[in-house]
């Protein structure tokens, strides 16, 4: 045997609390000095947890874990550290796992100020005026002023294939529930059903007079409804392509529409600053109201059903509680004009976009802000939450996507 080995042997043997891989040395020599520490196991992570240099902590979280459940608590607890730095660094290590501990720690941290544009998707020849996640978070449909629809890879940014055939600007675009078929919108009033998988154009409805401004699917994949410049709404049946409603009695355009979480309910936003609940099954007009100041562009349901959240042209917000129809809070900090909102998956944020080309994330219950950041250097026309509010997409005059998340 080689001495040289047999010698280390022996050391480890009598010398059992000498440093391991994850410990560190405290001192300046080698071998330490007298007045050198020698700091092992969990002990010496929490040494340097409490150091003043953030990359000696962040260095520490990562062989945090190497000590068990212990070691998983102090990640945890970084996550309240005085350094943004050491609070993303512990995020991003705890983001994929799955212990109740970390998941409920997760909850209620804003990872939202930490979001990047991770990639810009370009392929539009004019305005994006449109976006939508897949079902599954993995593609990104968007709708162009260019007349065109395009699928692209979320994870990669690459485009997958453009869908051809509106005669006019696209102006919504939805996946069905299962992901399978893409319904499209435009100024040439027709709606358009795309085979997600090939890119093969199903089926076109027509019915409305004027320019389809905005599309929603049931959560059943049953019915679509469609709001028009027309000053209708319509409902059409998703297998055949039939009409067979038109939600009618506004003399403006219908601007927005959106289905409750249950399918049950449909509200519609209209320039002409209304805002109108339906029952999808009947027709009948449940309630109307004056929802803002201006017209109304934006409406989205919380996904628990319980709030329904317009915008209006001016950059106004206002949440509404849908079971009475009162107004629970304004929200006007805006720093221009607000263009689109949409809610996180668990309803919990908010995301505005603005004219000015920024971003807003606000707290659902508080309307407390938890982030802005430039998006854009023109309009942000659409945005859009992965489903499982990890990933941010936004879309402008600029002609490109941009994805944020943070990484």
């Amino acid at each position: 045997m080689d001495s040289s080995k047999s010698r280390g042997k022996v050391a480890v043997m009598q010398y059992p609390n000498q440093p391991k891989n994850y410990d560190a040395v405290l001192g300046g020599y080698v071998p330490p000095p007298l007045t050198g520490a020698v700091l092992g196991g969990l002990p010496g992570v929490e040494k340097r947890l409490a150091s003043g240099d953030v990359e000696v902590r962040i260095a520490a979280l990562k062989e945090a874990f190497n000590y068990g459940q212990s070691g998983v608590d102090l990640v945890i607890k970084a996550l309240c550290d005085r350094s943004p730095q050491v609070q993303r660094s512990a995020y991003l290590l705890l983001k994929h796992r799955t212990e109740p501990q970390v998941c409920n720690a997760l909850k209620e941290f804003n990872f939202y100020p930490f979001l990047e544009c991770y990639v810009t998707l370009k392929g539009h020849q004019k305005s994006v005026q449109c976006l939508t996640f897949s079902p599954d978070g993995q593609m990104i449909a968007s709708g162009s002023d260019d007349k065109n629809i395009k699928l692209w890879d979320v994870s990669t940014g690459r485009e997958l294939r453009t869908l051809s055939g509106h005669l006019s600007e696209v102006t919504c675009v939805t996946f069905s529930t299962d992901g399978q078929v893409i319904a499209s919108g435009s100024v040439d009033g027709t709606i358009e059903l795309w085979q997600t998988a090939t890119g093969r154009q199903l089926r076109t409805l027509k019915g409305h007079a004027s320019s389809i401004y905005s599309l929603a699917i049931s959560p059943d994949w049953q019915t679509i409804a469609s709001g028009s410049g027309d000053t209708t709404t319509k409902l059409w049946q998703t297998a055949s392509g039939r009409e067979f409603r038109t939600l009618a009695g506004n003399r403006y355009s219908v601007t927005c529409v959106t289905f409750s979480p249950d399918g049950k309910t449909i509200a519609t936003g209209s320039a002409n600053k209304t805002i109108e609940l339906w029952q999808t099954t009947t027709g009948q007009k449940l309630a109307s109201w004056m929802g803002n100041n201006y017209s109304i562009t934006h409406v989205a349901f919380s996904p628990d059903g319980e709030t329904l959240l317009a915008g209006s042209a001016d950059g106004t917000l206002n949440v509404w509680q849908t079971s009475t129809m009162k107004l629970i809070r304004t929200i006007s900090n805006h720093i221009s004009q607000g263009t689109c909102v949409t809610f996180s998956a668990d309803g919990k944020v908010f995301a505005v976009g603005s004219a000015d080309g920024t971003i807003k994330l606000l707290h659902t219950d508080t309307g407390e802000e938890l982030s802005t950041f430039q998006a854009h250097f023109y309009s942000v026309k659409a945005i859009a939450f992965s489903p499982d509010k990890q990933t941010l997409a936004s879309s402008s005059w600029d002609r490109t996507i941009q994805i944020w998340r943070c990484h």
